[in-house]
């Protein structure tokens, strides 16, 4: 996500160096960014123009007569202020439903587009469905915005910003396209995967902004034995990273670990009987080898005595001599 702020500080310095920034230079500017590539995921690069009510109309005959008949501000109704959408790449397919659409007009949108101009740093908004959304695929949505001020205005206080604002670039993100691109593959591995909920400032069903499960519906069925909440702030911002795990793999380990405890058990009993088996046998050999030393003790003692009754003595190596 720091990543997306340096993106947004970059365009916003393209736009404040010069007076006017053209489509094609807009184009230009997110192809050699590599956007699409360095990260992954990001629904895209726009830019939003403040227009005031006086400006309006100069506005839409200024946008049409670059070849696009159609264009208008909406939604229509009469404000002090607009920021339509006047450029956005890739220029293609979802990102269509945003062009000419006034970002100032939604309230939450506008109230980090408020915060981006009066503190001149990037501001992620909460919860929103995107313009770009349609019956397909819908997904929970977030903008960042960072503002543009006019060339050469002093922009040291927050009535100076707010005299000076020019517009704002900004990303638009479909939460689950963003996650994808920044996890990858991550939490793929079913046998003892971690479920992952992102939350918008609060845990509640309403301010639910990704579910790395919300397919399989598991986390409902399933008992949850496990929970790490982190919150995480940034750009104005605080989200609630709700990592889970349900109860069946977690039983699973767990009888692993006392496998493993069963196992050691029995084979420090086995050991021990072992030992306990060895002890006896050298006792026992011991015990046989001092009977025979004291049986054989006994039977020369004998043989001694009827040699010294009978008068036949014992020779050298043992043989018999008679006197």
């Amino acid at each position: 996500m720091q990543a997306h702020t340096i993106l947004l500080r970059n365009a916003s310095a393209f736009v404040e160096s010069s007076d006017t920034i053209t489509r094609q230079q807009w184009k230009t500017y997110y192809q050699k960014s590599l956007t699409d590539q360095e990260l992954p995921g990001i629904q895209g690069l726009g830019y939003c123009l403040v227009v005031y009510r006086n400006q309006l109309k100069q506005n839409i005959q200024q946008i049409r007569s670059e070849g696009f008949p159609k264009y208008t501000v909406r939604p229509s109704g009469e404000r002090t202020l607009y920021a339509p959408v006047i450029y956005l790449e890739p220029f293609k397919d979802r990102n269509l439903r945003a062009f000419g659409y006034d970002v100032y007009s939604e309230p939450i949108r506008r109230q980090a587009m408020k915060k981006a101009c009066d503190n001149n740093s990037a501001t992620i908004t909460g919860k929103v469905i995107l313009v770009q959304e349609t019956d397909k695929d819908l997904q929970a949505g977030t903008l960042m915005f960072l503002p543009c001020y006019r060339n050469g205005f002093q922009t040291n206080s927050i009535e100076q910003r707010r005299a000076a604002i020019k517009g704002w670039v900004y990303s638009p993100y479909r939460m689950n396209d963003m996650m994808k691109g920044i996890l990858g593959r991550w939490g793929t591995n079913i046998k003892n995967r971690i479920h992952l909920k992102i939350f918008d400032d609060h845990i509640s069903n309403k301010s639910l902004l990704y579910d790395s499960q919300l397919k399989e519906q598991t986390a409902s069925e399933k008992e949850i034995s496990r929970v790490v909440n982190i919150p995480v702030e940034f750009c104005g911002r605080k989200w609630i990273l709700n990592f889970t795990n349900d109860k069946e793999p977690f039983a699973l380990n767990q009888n692993k670990v006392f496998l493993v405890l069963l196992g050691g058990v029995i084979i420090s009993v086995l050991l021990f009987f072992l030992y306990l088996s060895l002890l006896n046998t050298r006792n026992n050999a011991m015990k046989i080898a001092a009977s025979l030393t004291k049986e054989l003790k006994e039977q020369k003692e004998k043989l001694f005595v009827t040699f010294e009754d009978t008068g036949v003595g014992m020779g050298v190596n043992g043989v018999i001599i008679d006197d």
